[in-house]
């Protein structure tokens, strides 16, 4: 069950509210990795806060130091696993997106 205590090497910095910046106009809302870490991040789960398995990966390629990833989906409740290199991971549950926002989600290494 997805919702089990992992290891987390990771922390977040910013889950943007309702003063963040804004996303596409067609009425999808936008989750953004971002990583500051000092590993690669090689897997990204999004779901669904009523779902109970994570879902495939849904980057095909790492996301690098310095690079972010944007995820375009319908405005709803989320939960977030990231995954580095190293495999440590980190889970974010109950990410409310709205609509024509970005919800960025920063990963720190320690």
């Amino acid at each position: 069950m997805k919702r089990l205590i992992a290891c987390a090497l990771f922390l977040m910095l910013a889950c943007g509210g309702s003063d963040g910046p804004t996303g596409p106009d067609d009425g999808t809302g936008t989750i953004r990795i971002i990583n500051s870490s000092a590993v690669a991040l090689v897997e990204v789960n999004i779901s669904r806060c009523d779902v109970a398995f994570w879902g495939a990966n849904r980057i095909a390629t790492p996301i690098d130091l310095g690079q972010s990833r944007d995820f375009a989906l319908t405005p709803n409740c989320y939960d977030v696993r990231v995954i580095g290199s190293t495999n440590g991971e980190v889970q974010f549950y109950d990410l409310t997106l709205a609509g024509n926002t970005v919800l960025p989600i920063t990963i720190f290494s320690d």
